[in-house]
Parts: structure tokens; C-alpha cells; sequence
């Protein structure tokens, strides 16, 4: 009964709940102090750091890689284009000058 009380009380001066909000009765963290916490060590923040500029920096060898096999495969596609219009082009040139 004293709870009920004490949530009425409290709703009528903060507010009702709303979904994603999280009301608190004491002077305690926040939600937001919980998210921002930092319980990981300097140790985990560094090994993860670590990992990140690991990938960060194999990041343009591999788009290096990447972009020289998508020149290969252009160049191949651009002389096989270039064959076949060559190979085309032999009987046209027999019968032009054939007198």
C-alpha cells in the first residue's frame, strides 16, 4: 500500500514511465551512468585498441590486393574483347582485299 502510495506520488511529479526510460528513487547511476560505466581494464582497452588498428592499418593492403585482381580480370576481359573483334574483323578484311 505505502509503495503504491509512493509510485502515485512519484508519477504525478515526474511523470509516467515511458518505454526506454527508467525512473529512479535514489541518488544512485543512472542508466546512462551504467552504459558510459567502465568496467573493462586498461589492459582489455589496449588489447582491443590493438585489434582495431591491427585491421585499420591491413585495411589498404588488402583493398590493394583486392584492386589489382579487379585489374587483372579488366585487363583479361578487355584483350579477350579485343581478340574477338580482331577475329571478327579477319573476314572482312580477306574480302575487301580480295580483288
Amino acid at each position: 500500500m505505502i509503495d503504491t502510495i509512493k509510485d502515485s506520488i512519484y508519477e504525478k511529479i515526474i511523470g509516467p514511465e515511458k518505454p526506454s526510460c527508467m525512473h529512479t528513487y535514489s541518488m544512485g547511476p543512472t542508466l546512462k551512468d551504467i552504459r558510459t560505466s567502465n568496467h573493462t581494464s586498461v589492459a582489455q582497452k589496449q588489447a582491443f585498441d590493438d585489434v582495431v588498428n591491427g585491421k585499420i592499418e591491413a585495411m589498404p593492403i588488402e583493398m590493394s590486393v583486392e584492386m589489382d585482381a579487379k585489374l587483372c580480370r579488366f585487363n583479361d576481359d578487355l584483350i579477350s574483347c579485343f581478340e574477338e573483334r580482331i577475329r571478327n574483323l579477319a573476314p572482312l578484311q580477306r574480302e575487301m582485299t580480295t580483288p
